[in-house]
């Protein structure tokens, strides 16, 4: 049994390592593609905050990760955290191309405007819910807690 709990910690250690380099690679595409002279201003900013909170999950997930190695049980509060961040995500993105996308009467489909409010609508639920269980685990943990 014992070689197979090796394999285990070899496997999460190169899913660490997977991790941090998808976070530096994102990050530095990010940096790039700012600087990016191709593209407008309205285009590159949604990129970057998208990319920049992308990084921000894969972080948290690299956490999540460590602290399964630390701990060797499964955590919930940081599963609830990226969930939220990744709403957050959503929500600032769609918020962004809303704002940077041109003046309402230039939308050309009333259709793309509507999904997009829908999509804003469900993502401002997901965190809700989101928020709300992570402060029921928080304060079931407090209740446990000597």
């Amino acid at each position: 049994m014992l070689p197979f709990l090796w394999v285990e910690d070899a496997l999460q250690y190169l899913v660490a390592v997977a991790l941090m380099l998808v976070a530096g690679a994102v990050l530095m595409h990010t940096v790039a593609d700012l600087f990016n002279k191709h593209r407008t201003f309205a285009e590159t900013i949604p990129n970057v905050i998208n990319s920049v909170l992308f990084v921000v999950i894969v972080i948290e997930l690299f956490g999540t990760v460590i602290s399964h190695f630390r701990s060797g049980q499964f955590q919930l509060r940081p599963f609830l955290i990226i969930g939220i961040i990744s709403g957050v995500r959503h929500i600032l993105t769609v918020g962004a191309q809303s704002t940077f996308g041109g003046k309402p009467e230039q939308v050309a489909d009333n259709r793309e405007f509507a999904h997009s409010m829908i999509e804003f609508g469900v993502n401002v639920g997901i965190v809700i819910g989101l928020v709300i269980a992570l402060v029921l685990v928080s304060r079931y943990r407090a209740d446990q807690m000597p």
